[in-house]
């Protein structure tokens, strides 16, 4: 199930510059295929860049649950996981 959503947060698993894989970003808006994101991001990789808001395909992201996916979707792995520690 793919839970990519406006607002919410996933880690960057792929990027055009490699000082930004791992990082944790926000999903601001889908662009037909391409996710927008903001983050702490390096841009270093080139001198006109103003912005820290980059475009994604939706491969390069993992979505990281949170308690309103849980809420929404009734995600089973977040509830398993809260389970087991209380």
């Amino acid at each position: 199930m793919n839970r990519l959503q406006v607002g919410g947060l996933a880690l960057l698993l792929k990027a055009v510059n490699p000082n930004n894989i791992g990082a944790t970003v926000t999903l601001v808006k889908f662009h037909g295929e391409l996710w927008e994101i903001t983050g702490n991001l390096d841009n270093s990789h080139s001198p006109y860049l103003i912005t820290t808001h980059f475009l994604a395909p939706p491969e390069w992201l993992m979505p990281l649950g949170d308690d309103k996916g849980v809420e929404l979707y009734n995600l089973k792995e977040e509830l398993e996981v809260e389970e087991q520690s209380q």
